[in-house]
């Protein structure tokens, strides 16, 4: 059974939802987990391949757009086109407006929320569909930490 969890942000901007992602893979990562960023278009994909190189300056996270396929072994991978999860199960950031289909497949699922309307709507729907297939998710309420 998948393990999803929402982080509730208090930025709204698209870019603390990005930074956050990051940090998110830097930690799983360092725990030893495979990671696919779901983005909702090839124009987010690449924003979040740039960022995953500077977000932190002493960040290393080894990472790869899924069209890439030199580095097919590579522990973090990022796309926006629901086939490329078909070689991944351990963990989904999922960016996206859509849930995939094949969300069931991964071990933890993360959602990430910023205070905007759209993606407050959106991931309220997340929330319904998750718990219509059994995953009950946890929320980790972040606007009032320092």
């Amino acid at each position: 059974m998948s393990h999803v969890d929402f982080y509730i942000l208090p930025g709204s901007q698209p870019d603390d939802r990005h930074q956050f992602a990051c940090r998110l893979v830097e930690k799983a990562w360092h725990k030893g987990h495979r990671i696919h960023i779901h983005a909702e278009s090839q124009e987010e994909a690449q924003r979040l391949d740039q960022l995953l190189w500077q977000f932190r300056e002493d960040s290393f996270i080894p990472h790869r757009l899924q069209s890439d396929d030199s580095l097919k072994d590579t522990p973090v991978s990022i796309d926006w086109q629901t086939e490329s999860l078909e070689h991944h199960n351990d963990v989904l950031i999922n960016l996206a407006k859509a849930i995939p289909e094949q969300c069931t497949r991964f071990s933890r699922i993360s959602e990430i929320v910023i205070q905007s309307p759209e993606v407050l709507a959106t991931t309220r729907e997340h929330y319904r569909e998750y718990r219509e297939l059994g995953f009950p998710p946890n929320t980790r309420d972040l606007r009032n930490r320092h």
